[in-house]
């Protein structure tokens, strides 16, 4: 049986999904940044609320 098809071969992905797709790491590494450095600073009030209550701190 032959193969009729008459579509043309599927191409690579064009450049605007591509970038897209780029935009879209970009995002989720600076929301995963973002996150750590809430984390970070939530622990240090924290930290220092323990401190402020022993009476380490004024």
């Amino acid at each position: 049986m032959r193969n009729t098809d008459t579509s043309p071969p599927r191409a690579r992905p064009s450049r605007p999904a591509a970038t897209r797709a780029l935009a879209l790491r970009a995002e989720a590494s600076r929301r995963d940044a973002a996150g750590w450095l809430m984390l970070v600073v939530a622990a240090g009030l924290a930290a220092l609320s323990c401190l402020h209550l022993i009476g380490a701190l004024p």
